[in-house]
């Protein structure tokens, strides 16, 4: 039986003090991406990893350091 190789990308999220909402970058990859709400960027960030390796990815599980959602 083969074994399912699992992977894990870092995002570093910060509230936008600009225009608003957040913003994600992946450490050690060239992925960015930005939404309005939590809810919204967690959406973005899977659709960002499955453009920048052009396969379809798992599940994006939120961890600590994440900033708390303002909804």
């Amino acid at each position: 039986m083969a074994k399912r190789r699992m992977s894990e990308i870092v995002f570093r999220v910060e509230e936008d003090p600009v225009d608003g909402g957040y913003v994600a970058r992946a450490l050690g990859h060239g992925i960015t991406t930005q939404a309005e709400s939590i809810a919204e960027l967690k959406k973005m960030i899977r659709d960002a990893v499955c453009c920048y390796f052009d396969k379809r990815v798992g599940q994006v599980a939120l961890g600590a350091g994440f900033p708390p959602s303002r909804e």
